[in-house]
């Protein structure tokens, strides 16, 4: 195994993680959490994760 590919794995997995945390603790509401306050529908929510909203 090469360890600089371990060291960025290391890197990248740490950051998301730093990231994710942060993005959580900014949350505290759903009115935050969710886009749009919920408004969107589950088909529309589903076409827009997939990509399909431009």
């Amino acid at each position: 195994m090469n360890v600089t590919y371990l060291v960025f794995f290391a890197i990248i997995l740490i950051g998301t993680l730093v990231i994710t945390h942060w993005a959580a603790a900014r949350s505290r509401t759903t009115h935050q959490f969710y886009v749009v306050s919920g408004s969107l529908t589950g088909f529309q929510n589903g076409l827009a994760i997939a990509g399909g909203l431009h």
